[in-house]
């Protein structure tokens, strides 16, 4: 249990949230007053905050591209803005396991030019599309359809942004998008409408089966 937990904080998602949520766990545990009384009380109040404002920075996160963006500008201070270019990008399909969502993403290869030096690099799933209703071969080649013509409009309108390490020229990451809000490229949007669609389901058949059992 506690290897998957580790594996979740710091490969499946990004340290610096759980860094994050530390911080203000421990700023709130401070400064609000409460009843809590006893070291063994206080220790699971503190934990109950912190599991609750980390599952929350997560969603932030995940919905947010903008966040994202901006995370890394102030975890990659030295880096700057490249100029570049997108030289070729294709769809393909992912199901990390099959009791997972399945998602379309989009690969774009692009190519900047520091000085004299020119870089071609590949930014794997710069973009993923979730679609967690029914995932037919069918829906399947239309998600992937549709991955493809939001990266092609997004590179069209010149909305990505490629940075580089001013010590590393040839290491770079692609954003293909800063926009506020994109809730279908989250995984955990995709479960919570999954877990929403299988509650209401349950509410439907509970009423009609109360109904049936009425005299």
């Amino acid at each position: 249990m506690a290897a998957m937990i580790l594996t979740f904080i710091f490969i499946v998602n990004s340290y610096h949230y759980f860094i994050y949520a530390l911080i203000i766990s421990s700023l709130v545990f401070i400064l609000r007053k409460t009843q809590v009384i006893g070291w063994k009380k206080k220790g699971e109040y503190f934990l109950m905050l912190l599991v609750c404002i980390y599952v929350f920075l997560l969603v932030l996160f995940s919905v947010s591209p903008f966040l994202r963006f901006k995370e890394f500008q102030g975890t990659h201070l030295r880096w700057n803005t490249a100029e570049a270019k997108v030289i070729f990008y294709q769809s393909g399909w992912d199901k990390p396991s099959r009791k997972s969502s399945g998602y379309a993403y989009s690969d774009i290869t692009y190519a900047y030019k520091i000085g004299q030096h020119n870089f071609t690099r590949t930014e794997l799933k710069a973009e993923k599309l979730y679609y967690p209703v029914w995932e037919s071969k069918n829906r399947i080649q239309k998600l992937k359809t549709k991955i493809l013509q939001r990266t092609e409009q997004q590179i069209a309108e010149g909305k990505f942004i490629v940075m580089y390490n001013p010590g590393n020229l040839s290491e770079s990451k692609l954003f293909i998008s800063t926009k506020p809000v994109y809730l279908q490229g989250s995984g955990l949007y995709a479960f919570a409408v999954m877990i929403g669609i299988i509650l209401l389901l349950a509410t439907f058949c509970l009423i009609f089966t109360r109904k049936k059992l009425q005299p």
